[in-house]
């Protein structure tokens, strides 16, 4: 074991970089089983071996041992509750809910493992830069050559933006940010002039998140660049002429919103709905002004009569039926009606997420208490052809998880959070690298993406790149030497 020990420690930097530079090349392996209508469970098991390897190297390299019996034995116990208040509801596939606490725990268990290479050698910390910085490159180029090669599935089923050879839209966008931040922030800090691969990096960034389309990803890519303009001017006046060039950088993709992917898609998103709500007055049936006025009066609260229900039942059915049927199977049309609060609006009968928070809320009020405190079963948030399965990622712990669940899951990124507080009040000068701006920044989008999408902390593709956030964040608070001398500057 000894000797095993220490030819782990001495090649620790090396496995750092592979483990971050294959995750692309799982997502690209798994888009392409599915093309060839091949399972996809080969993927996923290659993932929980390398999670299981990534464990057994932390445990064996660890001096803490201690921590992660602990660790283990509170996973253990939350999902032997878990699972105990299933069994008293009628578990209905405890296979799929085992998978789904795994690839919820992964972000943990993965950043308490980095955590421990940080520690165990020195030179770690580079070698995970440079498994981001690969991941990073292996995406821009799996975009580049699914756009030559004919093969981007897109990012919408219209035919807009770039996705590249993956598969999840939302997991892609924050995977993106997260690299392009990290790997901005390192190479602006250890290039002592401004090289071309720094340049080069920007560019390609931002354009493979402009090339992506959805919002928060535009979002992302203006977020990086005037993040990093400002934090450099922070840190040192000498490095205005960077921040000016950042600035341009961003300036020139906010002028091409009109025409870029998301632009021409928000667009003819808004124009569409605007049509369909138009069309869905002409559905209602009966006297088309007193089923309005009737609406506005049930959600004003007021107790309408029993005849003056039932109008406003019939007016409103076609248009239920039409845009609402799965909760009319479900809920039956009354209910259906309370539970999307009597719209007429098209926008609402396509909000998929709020319609899957309702779903989820409603499941959780007609089971026991104790699943409020340890969650519910995957598998029952899929009621034959519909799945609900919660698109945002917090929601989606609180169900599956319940209060304790996220309560865990929270007090372990608060942790985090109060490192960056705690550094930022002591001594600010030292801590606010433009190294560590990187890192802040990549935190905040991803952070903001787990909180509106369903795409990061229970897909092991994306979380895997916040444990790198998160150990990132350890390392340059807790296990970093500072040159108190050196002063920051380019």
């Amino acid at each position: 074991m000894e000797k095993f020990t220490t030819g782990l420690k001495r090649h620790l930097p090396l496995l750092v970089t592979l483990l971050f530079a294959i995750q692309p090349l799982m997502d690209m392996l798994s888009f392409w089983l599915g093309k060839a209508n091949l399972d996809g469970a080969v993927t996923l098991i290659l993932r929980f071996l390398v999670l299981f390897a990534t464990v057994v190297c932390g445990f064996c390299l660890t001096e803490k041992k201690r921590v992660y019996l602990i660790f283990g034995g509170v996973c253990t116990a939350f999902f032997f509750l878990h699972a105990c208040v299933c069994f008293a509801v009628g578990y209905e596939d405890i296979v799929s809910d085992i998978t789904n606490f795994i690839r919820i725990v992964q972000m943990p268990v993965t950043t308490l493992c980095l955590i421990t290479f940080l520690r165990a050698h020195e030179k770690s910390f580079e070698g995970m830069q440079w498994g981001l910085t690969l991941a990073l490159a292996f995406m821009c180029l799996s975009m580049l050559l699914s756009t030559l090669t004919g093969t981007d599935p897109h990012t919408y089923t219209t035919g807009k933006g770039t996705l590249g050879w993956f598969q999840n839209t939302n997991s892609q966008s924050c995977s993106l940010c997260v690299l392009l931040a990290v790997t901005l922030g390192w190479q602006l800090k250890h290039k002592k002039k401004i090289s071309i691969s720094l340049w080069l990096t920007a560019v390609l960034g931002c354009v493979a998140l402009y090339a992506l389309a959805p919002r928060l990803a535009y979002f992302g890519l203006m977020a990086i660049t005037m993040g990093l303009a400002l934090s450099l001017i922070l840190i040192s006046r000498r490095n205005w002429p960077t921040a000016v060039a950042f600035v341009a950088l961003c300036a020139i993709f906010v002028a091409l919103i009109p025409t870029s992917p998301m632009g021409k898609y928000v667009s003819n998103e808004s124009a569409y709905q605007n049509k369909v709500d138009k069309k869905l007055t002409e559905l209602i049936a009966g006297d088309k002004d007193l089923v309005p006025s009737l609406v506005d009066r049930q959600k004003a609260g007021e107790t309408l009569t029993e005849a003056e229900q039932e109008t406003l039942l019939q007016g409103l059915l076609p248009i239920y039926e039409r845009h609402a049927e799965d909760f009319v199977e479900l809920f039956g049309p009354w209910k259906a009606m309370e539970l999307l609060d009597f719209t007429t609006d098209f926008h609402t009968f396509i909000d998929v997420r709020a319609k899957k928070i309702i779903f989820a809320e409603e499941l959780m009020k007609n089971s026991p208490f104790t699943a409020q405190l340890f969650g519910l079963e995957l598998g029952r948030f899929t009621v034959g052809e519909y799945i609900y399965d919660v698109e945002n990622d917090f929601h989606g712990i609180y169900y599956l998880c319940g209060w304790v669940g996220l309560a865990l899951y929270l007090a372990f990124m608060l942790y985090f959070v109060g490192l960056v507080v705690w550094a930022l009040l002591k001594n600010a000068k030292r801590y606010f690298t433009i190294e560590a701006a990187g890192y802040g920044i990549a935190l905040i989008l991803c952070l903001l993406h787990a909180v509106t999408t369903a795409g990061v902390l229970r897909r092991p593709n994306a979380s895997i790149y916040l444990s790198a956030l998160l150990a990132g964040v350890y390392y340059l608070v807790k296990l970093k030497q500072y040159d108190e001398k050196k002063t920051e500057a380019l």
